[in-house]
């Protein structure tokens, strides 16, 4: 009975006897402690430390502590005292008086670029050695904002404009030249990016100028620039600029691109034009965007009446009038003093119809309107009535089809249209 017991009890015994946790020498992390904590902040007034935090049996204390960069002895602590530096590159980089715990490499502010690198603690007491190494980085933000420019191609020219005329009226020798110069640059398409992404523009008056200069930056940065999101305060969708990477002999970064040609129609209504800059293996990150403009910022975000002009592929033939258009082609009245009025009619020999209700048909044509403040259109109603008409979706409009159905008594065609001064009122209330 006593023999499948010696397993268990052998067991016990192991147990009883083996070494407990914490009785030999054991690096526990070596971790960066100040400022962002995963980086070292050139320029930057904090105190930095490598903490190399260890523990080793009551009865085996430490004898020394010695830190190495890509393999090199630099620092070391022997047990007890002040430590020594051991390579003359961290002389007066490194604190060895400091108050707490010698055997941390305190940094000296400010650091440097030359600190980044594999960083080895070791620890040595009478009886074992153990080890632990740290990717150590360091980063330069630049010492100078970031600068960005986003203008409206019309107004610049205007500007151009304006001081051609007023350098010719003062006779000024050379200026004609060179603002001829600067104002042909902003009348043609360019390129953009290394991937050949042509920026075609309508016209100047929705086309914006975007340019970027950063400051010196280590080490290279990645640089995304396009949609910046006032959602994620962040760029969302990347756009080709044209951006260049300059690198100075010290090895830190610029990055910048100049008076790119971007349509307002590729922006997304409450978005604007952004960088964001971040550097691998850290959690620097930098986002910038322009100033607020409001000349900028109205040709981006101005509402209107839209989707009109997709009817042109039912074969409806749109009219407009008392209308004008944003840079996305949405409709705007042309003055406060009233709606934009777009008439909605088929082609002759055509009739209306609707696929969803094969037979219901329309004959005539149809009235609808955009006032100032409207997001989408409505049912035209005179301004005498003083009532707004109902909101109508475009796409529940029908489709022109030939031939269709015994229209044909009317005005001796399938589908005689004029341009209608009032709405089918009864029409609409059955859609």
């Amino acid at each position: 009975m006593g023999v499948p017991l010696r397993p268990a009890l052998l067991a016990c015994v192991l147990a009883t006897f083996a070494p407990a946790p914490g009785q030999t020498l054991e690096i526990l992390q070596v971790s960066l402690e100040g400022g962002r904590t995963d980086y070292l902040e050139v320029e930057a007034n904090v105190d930095y430390t490598l903490n190399c935090e260890y523990r080793t049996p009551y009865d085996d204390p430490v004898k020394e502590v010695l830190w190495m960069r890509f393999g090199k002895p630099f620092y070391k602590w022997g047990g007890s005292g002040s430590p020594t530096v051991l390579d003359t590159d961290f002389l007066g980089v490194v604190n060895t008086s400091p108050d707490t715990d010698p055997h941390n490499v305190h940094f000296i502010a400010p650091v440097h670029y030359n600190l980044d690198g594999i960083y080895v603690c070791q620890v040595f007491t009478n009886a074992a050695t153990a080890n632990a190494s740290y990717n150590l980085h360091v980063v330069d933000g630049g010492s100078w904002p970031t600068v960005m420019t986003v203008e409206a191609l019309s107004k610049i020219m205007s500007e151009n404009d304006t001081a051609t005329a007023s350098d010719s009226s003062s006779g000024g020798d050379g200026a004609e030249d060179g603002d001829n110069i600067d104002q042909n640059k902003y009348e043609v398409d360019q390129q953009t990016g290394g991937d050949d992404t042509e920026v075609a523009f309508e016209n100047k008056d929705c086309t914006l100028v975007w340019s970027l200069s950063t400051p010196a930056i280590y080490p290279r940065p990645n640089v995304t620039c396009g949609h910046y999101s006032f959602d994620h305060e962040d760029v969302v969708e990347r756009l080709p600029a044209g951006l260049t990477l300059h690198k100075y002999p010290n090895g830190s970064w610029t990055a910048s691109f100049t008076d790119t040609h971007v349509q307002v129609s590729s922006l997304p209504k409450n978005h604007r034009l952004g960088c964001s800059i971040r550097i691998p293996d850290t959690s620097f990150k930098m986002v910038v965007r322009a100033e607020d403009d409001l000349w900028v910022d109205s040709l981006i975000d101005t509402g209107g009446c839209s989707g009109i002009h997709d009817l042109q592929e039912r074969g409806l033939i749109v009219e407009m009038r008392d209308a004008t258009y944003t840079c996305r082609g949405d409709v705007l009245p042309a003055s406060r003093s009233g709606p934009a009025v777009a008439t909605i009619s088929c082609p002759e020999g055509y009739a209306a119809i609707f696929p969803d209700q094969p037979k219901k048909t329309w004959i005539g044509s149809l009235e609808l309107s955009c006032a100032e403040n409207d997001v989408g259109w409505r049912r035209y109603t005179p301004e005498e009535t003083m009532r707004l008409g109902d909101l109508v979706n475009p796409d529940s409009l029908p489709i022109c089809v030939r031939g269709h159905s015994g229209a044909a008594s009317h005005s001796g065609s399938l589908c005689s249209l004029t341009v209608a001064v009032t709405l089918v009122l009864g029409w609409l209330l059955h859609v």
